[in-house]
């Protein structure tokens, strides 16, 4: 499996990158779980997370499917050896680096990638590769974003600009801001069938607004690269938005998935 743009370098302040995951994960876990059910989760015997990242869902997943086997794979080594260490008292959970995933040991009835296609070069070539490795009937969960399905009122030009710059940087790094529209047609062109699709609102309303932007924006500016004017926008909007009466802003989350036909 092809390495993720989504790696230590590309942030200016890792650490801190990995306090606002810790964030998303605390936040949304019980939604993310929620989806997998809904997309196939109940019965399966054998899961696969991709890019597991400090592994919440993982631990979630295996501790509430009864005696699924569950393995995380990611390509953070020292998150997979961290996770080891947190999840060791889970039995049926297991950690692999991502060097390893063409090395692991099964098919699975279902696999989920959180937040993952968003970074790759090649989707469509991954999902090739991901089919091989699911049961006859199985299926792979997608759960990403869109950044043209975030809307505000009122409108931000700081933030605004911030979105699109973040666009940009991440195209560079051969990755896709835009993917959550395109899985779909990803999803078909790659043969998958019964295809599920649930779009899920994040709102200001839902989590306040200072969440909404540690989690949805915060990291823009945290982009190592020569465009100094990430963290100016990301904090000019910040600004902005401290003195006005009213904010309100959501974004969409895609979960879409298909399975693997007889």
């Amino acid at each position: 499996m092809s390495q993720p743009s989504y790696t230590e370098t590309a942030f200016k302040d890792f650490i801190g990158e990995q306090g606002r995951l810790q964030l998303q994960a605390t936040t949304f876990l019980k939604q993310e779980f929620a989806l997998l059910q809904q997309h196939g989760l109940s019965g399966c015997q054998s899961v696969l997370d991709i890019g597991c990242g400090k592994g919440e869902l993982a631990a979630m997943v295996a501790m509430l499917t009864g005696n699924a086997t569950v393995h995380a794979i990611d390509n953070n080594a020292a998150f997979i050896q961290g996770n080891a260490v947190t999840y060791r008292s889970v039995e049926n959970l297991h950690f692999f680096p991502l060097a390893a995933a063409d090395e692991l040991p099964t098919t699975y009835d279902l696999m989920y990638a959180k937040f993952v296609f968003q970074h790759l070069a090649d989707p469509a070539g991954i999902l090739q590769q991901l089919k091989a490795s699911l049961k006859e009937s199985g299926r792979l969960v997608i759960i990403d974003v869109c950044d043209e399905w975030i809307s505000m009122d009122p409108a931000i030009p700081p933030l605004q600009s911030l979105i699109l710059k973040s666009i940009g940087v991440q195209q560079e790094r051969s990755g896709n801001r835009l993917i959550g529209k395109q899985l779909v047609n990803l999803l078909k062109r790659a043969g998958y069938t019964n295809l599920r699709l649930d779009l899920v609102p994040i709102t200001t309303e839902q989590i306040g607004i200072d969440a909404f932007f540690q989690l949805v924006f915060s990291y823009r500016a945290n982009f190592s690269t020569n465009d100094v004017d990430l963290p100016a926008l990301y904090h000019q909007a910040v600004e902005k938005v401290k003195v006005l009466d009213h904010f309100f802003c959501t974004t969409l989350i895609c979960c879409v998935s298909g399975e693997r036909p007889l």
